[in-house]
């Protein structure tokens, strides 16, 4: 669960195979693959809670560059329950990087409940780009 019941966060984030939720250590070169985020909203603030937002950015650790930056919003209903669920961000392809780069996903995840909100950030392993 997140830190308490007031609480969103991203309790994972990793790179994975394109359409699963198989954890990636390579990507190939410009293909598609996605980024699953394993996110959490407390009970009390999913009272509460009309939408969130998941932002999704791949930097090239080799080059300092960002490869993509990919954003998915929703709106949510309020529930009387705590939530927990992955959510997948879809990179493209055609993304550009070259062989044996060293890129990481990081993210921002933001829960919406009226005036309030509550941001969670973090980091994904390192991954590889292959051919």
């Amino acid at each position: 669960m997140p830190n308490n019941n007031w609480d969103a966060a991203i309790k994972q984030l990793y790179p994975a195979d394109d359409g699963t939720k198989n954890f990636a250590e390579m990507v190939s070169l410009g293909k598609a693959f996605d980024v699953i985020a394993s996110v959490e909203i407390g009970k009390n603030l999913r009272e509460f809670v009309d939408g969130d937002r998941l932002t999704v950015t791949v930097i090239n650790h080799s080059k300092m560059a960002v490869v993509t930056n990919r954003t998915v919003a929703r709106t949510l209903v309020p529930q009387s329950a705590p939530l927990t669920e992955d959510l997948k961000v879809d990179i493209d392809p055609g993304w550009t990087a070259d062989e044996g780069d060293v890129l990481e996903a990081v993210a921002t995840y933001k829960a919406q409940a009226g005036i309030h909100t509550d941001f969670s950030s973090t980091t994904s392993h390192l991954f590889t780009v292959v051919p």
